[in-house]
């Protein structure tokens, strides 16, 4: 966990060198270089057609919503932590209709963390 927080873990350099996207209705600037600000889901579609690599997104249970029910996400990855916590807000509440998903594989961690990847197409 000291690796990932010191900004040497893998993930962490891969977030420092990718381009970033910040979906918002109210930011007005970022600081971090290479991050751009779209506005509405219109955006992030154009840049689903735009050649080029898979978009990743890490976001909320709005976010990840509204990303479903305008068919914007082929892939969905999941991390079920080993703890039951009673209450909270729903990831899918906002999802307006029924969506299949296809296990695409299932990764046990060392954390007890288990990673599932779905295709949504």
């Amino acid at each position: 966990m000291q690796q990932i927080l010191n900004g040497k873990g893998i993930y962490a350099r891969w977030a420092d060198n990718a381009n970033r996207i910040v979906v918002s209705k109210t930011l007005e600037k970022v600081e971090w270089q290479g991050t751009r600000i779209v506005r509405d889901l219109d955006a992030i579609r154009r840049l689903k057609d735009e050649p080029g690599k898979d978009v990743h997104i890490v976001g909320g249970a709005t976010l990840v919503s509204g990303l479903m029910n305008a068919g914007l996400i082929d892939e969905i990855g999941l991390l079920v932590n080993p703890i039951v916590l009673g209450g909270g807000k729903a990831l899918f509440k906002d999802v307006n209709q029924r969506h299949g998903l296809k296990l695409l594989g299932a990764k046990p961690l060392k954390s007890g963390v288990v990673k599932l990847s779905y295709s949504a197409r």
